[in-house]
């Protein structure tokens, strides 16, 4: 091919890149203007518990686990939020922050059997029942 040829294709190729993360990062700023957005609409709901169910909504579908601290006064509910996001993510780093010993154990289990991870399951709380319960759904996937 010729020298030309290669150059045209060069340039065409980092065209693609240029528009693809221009693309990218108008996305994120728009999904950052929507989940601030709701947040405000949350912050002005008076009632707490609708609050608090405003602010989870919110955290789970951005897979936003600092938004789970704005859940006032329900150590459950923020147990639960934390778990959501860890089980949407599939992170379980996110599950050893959760202070609910049930919804640590859950997100564990959860994740072990979502990812095929039998280490996981080790990482169950005071529930030998659980940590074999999980194993076994680990290996028949």
């Amino acid at each position: 091919m010729k020298k030309s040829v290669w150059i045209n294709i060069l340039v065409l190729l980092l065209g693609i890149v240029v528009i693809y993360t221009i693309f990218s990062s108008k996305v994120i700023i728009e999904d950052n203007v929507e989940k601030e957005s709701k947040v405000r609409s949350c912050s002005e709901i008076v009632s707490r518990s609708y609050r608090n169910e405003c602010f989870y909504g919110i955290a789970v579908e951005f897979g936003d686990q600092k938004l789970c601290e704005k859940i006032y006064g329900n150590n459950l509910q923020i147990s639960q939020c934390q778990s959501d996001i860890a089980i949407k993510m599939n992170d379980a780093s996110i599950c050893k922050e959760i202070t609910s010993n049930t919804h640590r154990n859950k997100c564990y289990e959860t994740i072990a059997i979502q990812t095929k991870d039998p280490s996981l399951c080790e990482k169950i709380y005071g529930n030998s029942l659980q940590v074999s319960e999980c194993q076994k759904d680990v290996a028949l996937g």
